[in-house]
């Protein structure tokens, strides 16, 4: 997709697509993905928080024992 954009040359690897949208003037599009970025990091947490908290318990438990 980013190719279709713009030459691969210009693709920034540190921030490529949020780059890439600044780079062909949709600046609008690059806080859409830096949100949505942000919402999976979130998300992402949120779900992994239960299991890790019951494994922490799981292995306090088996200590104990």
């Amino acid at each position: 997709m980013l190719d279709l954009m713009l030459p691969y040359t210009l693709i920034d690897p540190d921030a490529a697509f949020s780059k890439a949208f600044i780079t062909v003037g949709m600046h609008w599009a690059a806080y859409v993905v830096a949100v949505g970025a942000l919402l999976g990091i979130v998300t992402g947490a949120r779900q992994d928080l239960p299991t890790l908290s019951a494994r922490r318990r799981e292995n306090s438990l088996s200590t104990i024992q």
